[in-house]
């Protein structure tokens, strides 16, 4: 008796459990469908690229998730793809780190970084300022030529 009983049960939990997940990630949008569709008919009316911004070296510049900004003169551009929320192990606090998209010439790589991190891409440095991970997530950066 208590097989059978435990056996009718087992596929109720095992609905029960589906149906949680799939309410849950039913509206996940992340709020950025109207943003897309904004920045998409911008596009079509413009003919400009999205996120085609351009800033200087030395420059302190803000970048934000999936906006992409290219380096004056140089053949750099870099779009910051997200920003992550990092605990230390031992308890001590807690840090955001971004991953970056860096592109010269037509190459590209993806690193993680986090603030005050600097990487060496062709004749030019990458440095982290800071990460924010909360609520608006975006990350400070400069470019310095090597």
């Amino acid at each position: 008796m208590k097989k059978q009983s435990s056996q009718s049960f087992l596929p109720f939990l095992f609905v029960l459990g589906l149906s949680l997940l799939i309410g849950c990630g039913a509206g996940a949008t992340n709020g950025r469908m109207g943003r897309d569709l904004t920045a998409n008919l911008n596009q079509a009316e413009s003919g400009k690229k999205v996120g085609g911004r351009e800033v200087a070296i030395g420059e302190h510049f803000t970048l934000n998730p999936d906006e992409k900004v290219s380096v004056k003169d140089t053949g750099l551009s870099l779009q910051l793809k997200t920003v992550r929320r990092v605990y230390l192990a031992n308890g001590a606090g807690e840090y955001g780190d971004a991953e970056i998209i860096m592109t010269l010439d037509a190459t590209e790589q993806t690193q993680w970084m986090k603030p005050g991190d600097k990487i060496t891409v062709g004749d030019y440095v990458v440095v982290v300022l800071w990460a924010n991970p909360f609520d608006k997530t975006s990350v400070g950066l400069t470019i310095t030529h090597q």
